[in-house]
């Protein structure tokens, strides 16, 4: 996995941030960029902090509660936070890529299409991503034994 494509992949691409805003100590709070038009909010955790995208309408309703040591993950304070705007929270779910060596074991159907679609990803050039709710626990031992690492988990939150 090229972890620098990734990282400016969600930064650049999809958040419309710094990749440096990952690592700072604050929550990071955006509208909408890749996600423009989406009635929903993002929260991706990466690193333990928050990375949210938002609506433009809800940017200074989610400033009240960034950087204040909520968890952000629980869906009761985003439901009280967007009172009747609130509609149904997703989540959370897995995010992983592959690392850089393959360490494939060839057991299970779900483990050898995931290997086929990963192999032949990185044949087209491609970063391959994995996601799946973090309930779904074989789904992300098929993942960890095909040599994806979690790289961030995420929620939404999709609006009325």
């Amino acid at each position: 996995m090229n972890k620098d494509f990734v990282d400016h992949f969600w930064a650049d691409d999809y958040f419309n941030c710094m990749v440096a805003d990952f690592c700072s100590e604050w929550d990071v709070l955006c509208p909408h960029f890749y996600l423009s038009g989406y009635n929903g909010i993002f929260i991706m955790k990466i690193f333990g902090k928050h990375v949210i995208s938002a609506p433009e309408s809800k940017i200074s309703v989610l400033s009240q509660i960034i950087n204040r040591g909520y968890d952000l993950y629980e869906p009761g304070l985003l439901q009280t936070l967007l009172a009747d705007s609130f509609d149904c929270y997703i989540g959370p779910a897995w995010i992983a890529y592959p690392g850089d060596e393959n360490p494939f074991r060839s057991r299970g159907c779900a483990k050898n299409v995931l290997q086929l679609i990963t192999e032949f990803s990185r044949q087209q050039g491609l970063i391959p991503q994995y996601r799946t709710l973090r309930s779904n626990a074989p789904a992300i031992k098929a993942a960890l034994d095909c040599g994806y690492t979690e790289y961030a988990s995420h929620i939404s939150i999709r609006l009325r």
